[in-house]
């Protein structure tokens, strides 16, 4: 549990300063058991996929679901992780489920993007003939017709891939444990293909805890600790053995129309402990459990060692149509041409690296807390001022990371400006 030094303060941001200290682990759960303010209910992302670099991204609505999901409030479709291991549904579980056979699925083939594939290999086969010549004389290896061999490897790439690969028209449900809350609470899902199996979380550096919910009166809920895991330990499944610990504590979830019921209780105590010096407790609920992956930022050696050849593949062209000659060109050319080349390949062989860019600037959870935290309370800003910090490295290293192909256009602008003024001057014999 994050715990402060102080007993009569917890920290606001539990999720991201879990309580690490083994020496003080029983005076923190000795803490945990003296308190007796509101707990308030934070849904996020889990920690194992932001750890091992998996997206999670929910299902944008209006879109073509096979089978039948309707979502109780309070949930949300997500895509299954391209990491996932997704078992197949055994005869009870599809007879249950009313599942489908995942050999059986419709699907079609799609000519529109193989066409368009098609149409940028010959264009970009026709600009790499064109620099044939006098192009590669007077540039070299850093003439600006080869700038379009990473387009073409990767226009060959797409066909061969919508070749052999089919297009399904709708969204097919893999089931997961979450499916059976959601349908005990009102949602009903058929349909499912296969099944997301969860796993048990090993507690590594954190202390982490189970306990069950259940409603008191009204919106006010208590919690009811179950057990709580020291580092080592691994969390089991199915019914807690071990009779709970004898402590457990109102909770106040922090959507706005809960918040505003509880608020407004008539209740003199719930009054009294939420008019405290910000003194809270905060549960942190993951989005879904934890599941099995193939593999986590790295990718297998085989499809590695096959991006990196692939990747490779416009070094080599180039190296064959100019002998890596440098021609006329200048060493800034050279640089800026060769830069954003690299870069590409950098960005092929970790396909994780977009993710985590976008996860730590445009879906940064930070900036989404700042409407709702004291700043002037100095636990809260010392720990904005960590994140912002770090969002703003991200985005100077982001921004680094793309001058190279900022660079790479107004080298190729001014190179195809002073070619083809050459070219004009040629033409009239001058």
């Amino acid at each position: 549990m994050p715990m402060s030094s102080d007993p009569k303060y917890i920290e606001p941001f539990p999720y991201a300063s879990i309580a690490r200290n083994k020496k003080n682990y029983e005076e923190e759960i000795k803490k945990l058991e003296a308190y007796d303010g509101l707990f308030e209910i934070l849904i996020c992302k889990p920690r194992w996929l932001a750890q091992e670099g998996t997206p999670f991204h929910v299902v944008p609505p209006r879109y073509t679901i096979s089978g039948t999901c309707e979502l109780p409030p309070g949930y949300e479709l997500a895509y299954v992780p391209s990491n996932a291991v997704v078992d197949p549904l055994s005869i009870e579980e599809r007879l249950r489920l009313r599942g489908q056979d995942p050999q059986n699925l419709s699907s079609v083939y799609s000519f529109g993007p193989p066409l368009i594939a098609l149409i940028q290999i010959v264009y970009a086969s026709v600009t790499i003939y064109q620099s044939r010549g006098n192009q590669v004389e007077t540039y070299g290896y850093a003439a600006f017709g080869f700038t379009v061999l990473p387009y073409l490897v990767m226009s060959i790439v797409n066909l061969l891939g919508n070749i052999a690969t089919h297009s399904y028209p709708s969204i097919y449900l893999v089931h997961t444990e979450l499916m059976d809350e959601a349908s005990q609470r009102g949602g009903t899902f058929t349909g499912a293909v296969g099944a997301l199996k969860s796993e048990p979380l090993p507690v590594s550096d954190q202390y982490v805890f189970s306990g069950l919910c259940q409603r008191r009166q009204g919106h006010l809920w208590e919690f009811e600790v179950g057990r709580v895991y020291r580092p080592g330990e691994i969390e089991p499944f199915g019914p807690m053995k071990k009779k709970p610990r004898n402590f457990s504590y109102p909770i106040r979830t922090i959507d706005s129309q809960i918040s505003d019921v509880v608020a407004q209780s008539s209740n003199a105590s719930i009054s009294s402990i939420q008019n405290k010096d910000r003194s809270r407790l905060m549960i942190v609920c993951p989005t879904c459990p934890n599941f099995k992956v193939s593999f986590t930022r790295s990718l297998p050696p085989l499809i590695s060692t096959l991006s990196i050849f692939i990747s490779s593949l416009p070094l080599i062209a180039i190296g064959v149509l100019s002998h890596f000659d440098a021609g006329s060109s200048t060493v800034a050319q050279r640089v800026w041409i060769l830069g954003a080349l690299v870069l590409r390949m950098a960005n092929v062989t970790n396909p994780m690296f977009a993710d985590f860019i976008i996860h730590t600037t445009v879906d940064n959870p930070t900036l989404a807390k700042l409407r709702r935290l004291d700043l002037a309370d100095p636990r809260e800003y010392k720990h904005v001022c960590l994140d912002i910090g770090l969002f703003a490295l991200m985005i100077g290293l982001l921004c680094v990371a793309i001058t190279p192909t900022i660079g790479h256009f107004v080298v190729v602008g001014q190179m195809l400006s002073e070619y083809g003024s050459c070219s004009q001057l040629q033409k009239w014999g001058l």
